[in-house]
């Protein structure tokens, strides 16, 4: 794994059946990870990229877990009540991309832990993204 990846040996990567000392295992899976390139939680629709997020509130920290099923694991330190955590992801979202908060909608799962996210014009792509695609 690279020293910049937040990832590191999540239990994505690593499980029990790896039982070497330095988790030569789980960085083959992540250094695979990190080569896919494009990655399915993510697609582009001219000039917005959509994202899937898989979202867990109630956390101590806002950070990135990453790839679950076809979406992105996001711990999220907000609630979900009274929208609260939608609306802090959508400014985590706003944050991570470099764009106003305006250039992030949630299309999808307003009520769920599965979401669509679009970011209109994202200016920046976070590390958990790969690359550009």
């Amino acid at each position: 794994y690279s020293s910049h990846c937040r990832i590191r040996y999540h239990p994505y990567f690593c499980d029990s059946s790896d039982t070497s000392d330095d988790h030569s295992d789980c960085r083959a899976y992540h250094s695979i990870w990190h080569a896919m390139g494009t990655l399915s939680f993510y697609k582009w629709v001219g000039d917005k990229l959509q994202v899937n997020v898989y979202v867990i509130p109630n956390a101590k920290k806002d950070e990135v877990i990453g790839p679950y099923l076809d979406a992105i694991k996001i711990k999220i330190k907000a609630q979900a009540l009274e929208n609260k955590a939608n609306q802090h992801l959508i400014n985590l979202m706003a944050k991570w991309f470099g764009v106003p908060k305006t250039h992030v909608s949630l299309l999808k799962g307003d009520h769920a832990r599965q979401k669509l996210i679009e970011i209109q014009n994202p200016k920046i792509f976070p590390e958990w993204m790969g690359t550009e695609g």
